[in-house]
């Protein structure tokens, strides 16, 4: 069976490569560190999953989630935005966007991964 593949949006590459870790064994990971080449990579591999850090270079995550948002390519894709901003209206405003579901930073990698099991049906 083919893995499903996640798109990891992340600018800090520590951080991209523990969450590239952490998921590994289960998914297919591909990366991208700014906002327009999440979009470029999401169009070239129909991600099953996002994971979209908000601050990023060239685009934000916000923009990021509504672009794909209106494409109807990635229709099933489910998007996790992460992010150091944790007040109730950043996740608001993300939810509204389009996001699946929400992570602030920091987490631990348990709470990764039962995230993104609960957006994946597993």
């Amino acid at each position: 069976m083919t893995k499903k593949r996640v798109l990891i949006v992340e600018d800090e590459e520590n951080i991209a490569k523990a969450e590239g870790i952490i998921l590994g064994t289960d998914f297919d990971i591909h990366y991208a560190k700014d906002g327009n080449e999440a979009i470029d990579k999401a169009k070239e591999i129909t991600p099953h999953l996002v994971i979209l850090d908000l601050m990023l270079p060239e685009r934000g995550g916000y923009d990021v989630c509504f672009h794909l948002r209106q494409n109807q390519q990635f229709k099933d894709t489910k998007i996790i935005m992460v992010t150091a901003k944790n007040t109730k209206l950043d996740e608001d405003k993300g939810m509204f966007i389009g996001a699946d579901d929400y992570l602030t930073k920091p987490f631990e990698p348990s709470e990764l991964r039962y995230i993104v099991q609960q957006n994946m049906g597993g």
